[in-house]
């Protein structure tokens, strides 16, 4: 592809030139940029148009956040500790009422690139507390959140910040912050690695907070990118963000994550542009791809595979169900995602490694207790199919049928298997509910529902 090419696909999406603002292209906005939503929150999305809807899905939620309570105490470190469930369904239920979605999709994503799990820290107070600083630079700047994170006690824990000395440097840190966190492999040496930790020698954590300990910090001569001088751990951050591939290399991850892998390099150099231009800004290059053409293209719509989060929480939004946020919660874990525990330092492998023999069996459990008569708080049902479809005034089976599908899908199934669904809506067994339940829960079985 040509740099020309792949300017025009960078341009903002026109509905008279690249195909109407319609309920599909609504829904994969709200999906990609937040977890999903129902019939309602789609309509209103194409009510609004695209303009006002990106207007909205990029606002900035402000600082009165109702779901800020307890923040302060959290900070302080006086959270009432509770173990990893506790933590993850306090998350799920963020991601699930979140004023502005898109908050809380890029922080689930800094998560998953700054992987730390609680599995090694060991401290609810120390990861409650990495989740809020990665909230709260989840749009801002990606120069001050590396900085921020590099000072993080439960990540400096997690990388044996204590054990980078001056007399013997530990090296983990400074090689995560080249190959995963900044450059890639390939882009660095290992007498870079053993620079980087010298500077970083010395930042340690102390009751729970960062502390600078400068008995233990290596101040002598360094050269690390081909830069020389008595370097610090801020220097070296500098120096790497000063590298043109660093722009590149996070480019390429916010792509994967909005649009989905890309191997042309030249559809990554206009967001690394935007990247290096606005000094890591972070919202500039978010607001670049999902305004763009090419989000809303034929290669982003329907062409991810869902991780686990986005294939229950996108459900659970899409059908307006009540869930029991543990249960949840556990049937992510089954699913493969353990939120604050990725697997080891380069987080989740995503894409098709998320299905398997043993996920997508987790996956089908979700959906039939999902769909059961009861499951939701209570044991009361999860979600009423026949009031979403009164709301929209559908009683005609084949109509129920392209509703759900419409609603939970973002690509086509074929003649024959809409046809299968119609037949059971029309002739299974039980009542119109229970019908329409396992309509629901056949459709989360296919092969398209783990697909967004």
């Amino acid at each position: 592809m040509t740099p020309a090419e792949a300017a025009a696909l960078f341009e903002a999406y026109d509905p008279a030139r690249d195909g109407p603002f319609d309920r599909r292209r609504a829904a994969h906005l709200l999906r990609r940029a937040g977890f999903g939503g129902t019939a309602g929150d789609i309509d209103d999305a194409v009510a609004r148009g695209p303009a006002d809807t990106l207007a909205w899905v990029l606002a900035d939620p402000g600082p009165a956040d109702p779901l800020a309570d307890g923040v302060a105490r959290v900070l302080a470190g006086r959270l009432d500790t509770e173990p990893l469930r506790g933590m993850q369904t306090r998350w799920l239920d963020r991601m699930l009422r979140a004023p502005r979605p898109l908050v809380e999709r890029l922080t689930l994503f800094w998560h998953d690139h700054f992987a730390t799990s609680f599995r090694k820290v060991g401290d609810p107070v120390l990861m409650e507390r990495q989740v809020l600083t990665l909230r709260a630079f989840a749009l801002a700047s990606f120069r001050a959140l590396l900085a921020a994170v590099a000072r993080d006690p439960a990540m400096l824990v997690w990388l044996d910040g204590n054990e980078n000395r001056k007399a013997h440097p530990n090296e983990n840190f400074a090689r995560e912050l080249l190959e995963l966190f900044a450059l890639g492999v390939g882009h660095y040496t290992e007498q870079d690695v053993r620079e980087a930790a010298r500077a970083f020698t010395g930042w340690h954590v102390r009751d729970r907070d960062f502390r600078f300990v400068q008995e233990e910090h290596d101040d002598g001569p360094k050269s690390l990118l081909g830069e020389k001088g008595r370097l610090s751990g801020d220097d070296v951050i500098r120096i790497v963000l000063e590298r043109p591939r660093a722009a590149q290399f996070l480019a390429a991850k916010l792509l994967d994550l909005f649009v989905g892998p890309i191997a042309d390099e030249a559809l990554v150099e206009p967001v690394a542009r935007r990247l290096r231009d606005t000094r890591y800004a972070i919202r500039p290059a978010v607001e670049m791809i999902l305004r763009s053409r090419l989000f809303f293209g034929e290669r982003a719509i329907g062409r991810k595979v869902r991780s686990p989060v986005d294939y229950a929480l996108g459900a659970v939004l899409a059908l307006g169900a009540r869930v029991e946020l543990g249960p949840l919660a556990a049937d992510i874990d089954e699913m493969g995602l353990s939120l604050l525990q990725p697997p080891d330092v380069d987080g989740w492998e995503g894409g098709a490694a998320w299905i398997n023999a043993a996920t997508l069996g987790a996956r089908y459990r979700f959906a039939k207790r999902l769909t059961s008569e009861t499951g939701g708080p209570g044991d009361a049902p999860c979600f009423d199919p026949l009031a979403i479809l009164e709301g929209r005034r559908i009683r005609d089976p084949e109509a129920s049928v392209d509703h759900f599908l419409s609603l939970l899908l973002a690509r086509e199934v074929g003649a024959g298997t809409r046809e299968e669904l119609v037949t059971h809506a029309r002739n299974g067994p039980g009542g119109p509910a229970e019908r329409a339940r396992e309509v629901v829960r056949l459709i989360l079985t296919l092969p398209e529902a783990h697909l967004g």
